[in-house]
């Protein structure tokens, strides 16, 4: 069975100064928390993660070169299965940063498509060091119920048997 690769994100983007829209979709202390699982499939038929740079650099670890620079519009679902509601996109692109590991730049819009949030984006920016149990990336900005965001995003690894 293949596996393909899937982020557990959840987000806390404290949102500062928010516009009364992006209130009602906030906590009394005017947080959002929001839990939702990237789909990253860099194989078979329909890959939502395409390398689109083979880095000229050393190689990392097998396969993997630093330069190497992947784009990606994967899914946002609200549980680990890719079959689950669709909650939103991620898209943007990471590339290998580091010489010494396997250590991503990651730059992704999140854009929200379900719910009360429908159409609102996150930008969201880090270091991902892929080495990590936890990692965290860090929220820059937004659109929507969104707009002037910050926050970050913890991230850790689950993987996904696809049959």
């Amino acid at each position: 069975m293949a596996s393909s690769l899937l982020f557990v994100v959840v987000l806390l983007a404290a949102l500062s100064s928010p516009p009364p829209s992006a209130v009602l979709a906030a906590d009394d202390d005017g947080t959002t928390h929001l839990h939702f699982f990237m789909h990253d499939v860099v194989t078979g038929s329909n890959p939502t993660a395409v390398q689109v740079i083979k880095g000229a650099g050393s190689s990392v670890v097998p396969g993997l070169a630093f330069g190497d620079t992947t784009v990606i519009d994967d899914a946002l679902t609200e549980t680990s299965s890719p079959t689950s509601a669709a909650v939103g996109r991620a898209q943007g692109f990471y590339m290998m940063s580091s010489q010494s590991g396997i250590v991503l730049m990651v730059c992704a819009n999140l854009l929200l498509t379900a719910g009360d949030h429908n159409g609102s984006t996150l930008a969201v920016v880090g270091r991902d060091d892929v080495a990590a149990d936890v990692r965290e990336l860090s929220v820059v900005g937004g659109t929507g119920r969104f707009r002037m965001a910050t926050g970050y995003v913890p991230v850790e690894d689950v993987q996904h048997e696809r049959a």
